[in-house]
């Protein structure tokens, strides 16, 4: 069993997501302390994101959190708001590297009203480490906001990920690019967040797919694809993003964010940030 400089023991950590209980509430503290410098804010929510909850790590791959802090009242009020934004990449252990991005609640919800998927699929991940008393309110309002509108995000980042899999066309690469596409096609579809390419693949059956996830998880994700491949994924590319269009023409997702929504969002950021909400 390995342990923290003070002695708490601490799983070892593996690219089965199911060993990541081996950071959850009793040890996250021990993982943020690791960091020279320490969080300004305390953090209230705190989940596993990127390649391990894409369900294609490998060995080697880094450590992604992405999380929600809560700037203090006063200084929210005052004349220095503070930061909305604080990132972190240190080691943990010697043997971990970890990527630490945590956003204010405020921003949270702001971006949720512009559509970012990013934020979506990071209130509602599967994969926490921390969860704050108010993490289903939160949920329930995040999916609330859900409208065919989300699509434009998707199909951007899509695009930009093909155009880095034309300069470079790795393994790694290209998954990201199916699983951005197929998020966003079941999120139309169904108005759920799913993130996990394997789950995913599960119903899209993509052969091709189910290779890259293997040959990353066996820790060739930096390999390049040869031309024949790269051609084979670009028509599936292309296919995808006019299914993605079919999928929000036909939606039955909501047009636009409903005013009620916006002001449910506001009251409730309001009642965290004056403490109406007990701590877990």
């Amino acid at each position: 069993m390995t342990t923290t400089k003070d002695g708490a023991p601490v799983s070892d950590l593996s690219t089965n997501v199911d060993n990541w209980a081996a950071i959850q509430a009793a040890h996250w503290h021990h993982l943020l302390a690791a960091h020279p410098a320490p969080h300004p804010y305390r953090i209230a929510e705190l989940g596993l994101s990127g390649s391990h909850s894409y369900g294609f790590a490998s060995a080697d791959s880094d450590y992604d959190l992405c999380g929600i802090h809560l700037i203090p009242l006063d200084r929210l009020l005052g004349l220095s708001p503070g930061q909305e934004t604080v990132e972190r990449t240190f080691e943990y252990q010697g043997t971990m590297q970890i990527d630490l991005v945590t956003h204010d609640l405020g921003k949270v919800c702001r971006l949720l009203l512009k559509h970012n998927g990013s934020l979506l699929e990071q209130v509602c991940g599967e994969l926490p480490v921390i969860q704050a008393s108010w993490h289903e309110e939160l949920v329930r309002l995040a999916r609330r906001t859900v409208t065919v509108s989300i699509q434009r995000h998707y199909r951007g980042f899509a695009e930009q990920q093909w155009k880095f899999c034309q300069k470079k066309a790795t393994v790694k690469a290209f998954l990201h690019l199916y699983r951005t596409l197929y998020t966003a096609i079941r999120l139309l579809e169904t108005g759920e967040v799913e993130v996990s390419l394997p789950r995913l693949n599960a119903d899209f059956r993509q052969a091709a797919v189910a290779d890259l996830i293997a040959r990353k998880s066996e820790g060739v994700g930096e390999a390049m694809l040869d031309q024949v491949d790269v051609a084979i994924h670009e028509a599936a590319y292309r296919r995808l993003l006019a299914v993605l269009q079919d999928k929000a023409d036909a939606s039955s997702l909501p047009l636009y964010i409903e005013e009620r929504v916006k002001a449910e969002l506001s009251a409730f950021l309001i009642g965290v940030r004056k403490g109406g909400y007990k701590e877990k």
